[in-house]
């Protein structure tokens, strides 16, 4: 459903699918049983801040993430992490969920993409694809990697 939603809509694009989990991870944030993790963040949605908030949570705070309510921040972190280990060695100060979403937010990756996987620009780096291919598939869905046309 989820899936056929983004499709409608034209979003079925690795910054479509990153905004997706991460409205996800912000509404677990703002609505789960931990108050420590609510306080957090506002009703309002906003990327930026939810993804700082993720990434700054303490180890004690990071571990109440292993409920089940908190599944797309746990998912975050982990592809987060999980693509920092597997992009190594190399410089790892821009392996940040924040500078993916600036990535995403900041370069043309396609047209509005409805097709039957997930469009993925092949001009993103080795680590930000790893990350969203991570959360396509722990979504249940397929990627189209597309050729940049510059």
């Amino acid at each position: 459903q989820d899936a056929a939603t983004l499709q409608e809509n034209g979003l079925f694009t690795a910054r479509g699918v990153f905004e997706w989990a991460t409205r996800r991870a912000h509404w677990q944030l703002y609505r789960g049983p931990q108050k420590e993790l609510k306080s957090q963040v506002s009703k309002q949605f906003n990327a930026t801040h939810t993804l700082m908030v993720l990434e700054g949570l303490d180890e004690h705070k990071r571990k109440l993430l292993d409920s089940p309510s908190y599944s797309w921040c746990k998912m975050l972190l982990d592809s987060k992490d999980g693509c920092e280990a597997e992009n190594r060695p190399g410089p790892t100060a821009g392996y940040s969920l924040m500078n993916l979403y600036g990535t995403l937010s900041h370069e043309m990756h396609g047209h509005p993409w409805s097709g039957a996987s997930v469009a993925v620009s092949s001009t993103l780096s080795a680590y930000e694809r790893c990350v969203i291919l991570k959360l396509i598939h722990e979504a249940g869905w397929s990627a189209n990697i597309q050729e940049s046309s510059s």
